[in-house]
């Protein structure tokens, strides 16, 4: 079994030899190439949550704006409310 295997190696040995070191080179491409991938999707991923820390504290500042506007809203309903009281007496 051994002398056979021997004996296709010495028949086919180039190829074989060729073979084995283009799986070792396509393997070591390819691995380069996901890692840059993944460098890319990182980056992307903390662009976005940037993006959307930012777009929260905007959100955040519109919400007190109106909230602040909301209570003016209020006061001035009181003062109206109050203001139809001492008419209607």
């Amino acid at each position: 079994m051994e002398q056979e295997i021997l004996n296709v190696f010495i028949g086919q040995g180039a190829w074989c030899l060729l073979c084995v070191i283009a799986l070792g080179y396509f393997t070591k491409k390819a691995s380069k190439r996901e890692e840059k991938q993944e460098e890319r999707y990182t980056k992307i991923i903390n662009d976005n949550r940037k993006d959307s820390k930012e777009r929260e504290s905007k959100y955040q500042q519109m919400i007190d704006r109106i909230t602040d506007k909301f209570a003016i809203v209020e006061e001035i309903k009181n003062d109206v409310d109050y203001i139809k009281e001492k008419i209607s007496k």
